[in-house]
């Protein structure tokens, strides 16, 4: 049976699935991490904002080659197989951080943690939608990207229930079952390929391909370079806003209400992840993006002003493009190259612009320096993301993975 969109029944269920990778992911990673840490180091008298603050930001950055790693095992091994070993990995490593007795294994635990648990979306979900979807990438993609808002909302307060009730080692354990669970699952349902009754739409793949691309000709690729400026910038304006968005209001009007702002901004997400997809599939990638980007610029520029009225419109624009960064980056690759290179050209991309992605806390903490609050860094995300709309004219956009 097939939708108006021409998926079958397994479509819909790879999608479903996605989505709840997706989900897990962002729960397992900056969400889980957020609740769990300060409870950890209450337990164990570790100095929260001194040392495990720190830690995860060398982790992050760590974990970029970790990452590396990951996409080259994913090219050998495929997208399912690639997930269950994040999945399980992940499982291991968070483990590890919530039951370490020191600094060092909590460090090693959240590098692999934060490795594996990105990889889960960014090489595991995408190389499937890749595999899928190549053709209605902005839809699948629309609703797939919901997955990270809904993860915030949901298993943040599912977390924080289970560890006023318990305590944190008992959310630990909790996290570490479901990505257990859905291990198993992925192993049970998940199909690389769909198979000959369901590929149905040209440039859908019934085996593993073979990419001829080779990585010096990646690296003499405009559309490459161009790929990683543009999604690099919105990683750090992305990664600006939402990790540090409770900083930016300290010392403010806003500061009360800055908790609530930030679940409105989460659940808007839901519904713009959907919108963002359904724009790109019907106006095409590069104009999407723009479009999405001129959005974001002026979310920004209301936010700066820290007036009342301004500030929570700009909220508002805020939810509806926080997966800015989770939607393009695949649809780029796959309007640039072919699906055959796709593993290839990602395995590159995603860890070069999430390594881009950290530099934003640099950013952040020389504006606090120097101009004494967060929100002048809005100003340099603006233009940063402005640039890239002159930028993106360089990204191939053959139609050869479009309709």
């Amino acid at each position: 049976m097939k939708s108006k969109y021409n998926f079958t029944v397994r479509h819909y269920i790879t999608i479903v699935f996605c989505f709840l990778l997706a989900l897990l992911a962002n729960a397992s990673t900056s969400d889980s991490e957020n609740v769990l840490l300060p409870l950890l180091a209450e337990a164990n008298g570790w100095d929260y904002y001194g040392r495990v603050l720190s830690l995860v930001s060398i982790a992050g950055v760590v974990s970029v080659f970790g990452n590396l790693l990951l996409g080259k095992l994913c090219e050998h091994i495929g997208a399912k197989w690639l997930l269950i070993v994040c999945l399980v990995g992940t499982a291991g490593f968070a483990f590890l951080y919530g039951t370490a007795p020191n600094y060092i294994l909590l460090l090693i635990g959240l590098i692999g943690t934060i490795s594996c648990g990105q990889s889960i979306f960014y090489l595991g979900v995408n190389t499937l939608v890749a595999n899928w979807f190549a053709q209605e990438k902005g839809l699948a993609m629309g609703f797939i990207t919901m997955g990270p808002p809904v993860a915030t909302i949901v298993m943040v307060s599912a977390l924080g229930r289970i560890t006023r009730t318990y305590s944190a080692t008992a959310g630990v354990y909790t996290v570490v079952a479901v990505l257990l669970i859905v291990a198993v699952l992925c192993l049970l349902f998940v199909r690389e390929y769909p198979d000959k009754s369901t590929a149905h739409v040209t440039g859908h793949q019934t085996k593993q391909p073979q990419s001829e691309i080779t990585l010096r000709d990646l690296l003499k690729s405009k559309s490459l370079w161009a790929i990683i400026y543009c999604i690099g910038a919105c990683s750090i304006a992305q990664t600006g806003l939402m990790a540090q968005w409770l900083v930016r209001y300290k010392g403010t009007a806003f500061e009360s209400g800055a908790a609530w702002m930030l679940s409105a901004c989460a659940i808007l997400g839901i519904f713009g992840s959907m919108l963002a997809g359904t724009i790109a599939h019907r106006m095409g990638t590069r104009k999407a993006y723009c479009i999405l980007v001129v959005w974001f610029v002026v979310a920004l520029i209301l936010n700066f002003t820290n007036l009342a009225v301004p500030v929570y419109i700009s909220v508002v624009m805020f939810g509806l493009i926080i997966t800015l960064f989770q939607i393009f980056m695949p649809l780029f690759v796959l309007s640039a190259f072919a699906t055959d290179d796709f593993k290839k050209v990602n395995a590159i991309v995603f860890p070069i612009s999430g390594l881009i992605g950290q530099l934003t806390f640099a950013l952040i903490a020389a504006c606090k320096q120097l101009l004494g609050e967060v929100r002048y860094a809005y100003l340099i995300y603006a233009f940063l993301l402005l640039s890239t709309l002159l930028v993106v004219r360089l990204i191939r956009t053959d139609g050869r993975n479009t309709k």
